[in-house]
């Protein structure tokens, strides 16, 4: 991540203006590529044993809350790698 550049959702709303914003963010990440509403689970990647990402993988992921500004959407839990999560992607 970029130190200095803002963060924005695909509907151009802003999550975080630097990455000094996270892990509090100022809206939730909850929108697709496609800028579809998602309010459920995503993978993080903050911790993962996870091979390959998909389901029936072995090992366990961390996983947050996609509708949450707090700690929450990024560091929530660690659960099964087969969990069929979103992932979140930032681009830069």
């Amino acid at each position: 991540m970029l130190a200095d550049a803002a963060y924005v959702r695909p509907d151009g709303v802003m999550v975080a203006a630097n990455k000094a914003g996270f892990p509090w963010i100022l809206n939730p990440i909850n929108l697709t590529e496609l800028n579809e509403a998602q309010n459920g689970y995503a993978w993080t990647g903050l911790s993962s044993s996870c091979s390959g990402w998909t389901v029936g993988s072995d090992g366990v992921g961390t996983f947050g809350f996609s509708w949450v500004t707090n700690g929450s959407w990024f560091n929530f839990s660690d659960t099964s790698c087969g969990s069929p999560y979103n992932l979140y992607c930032f681009q830069q």
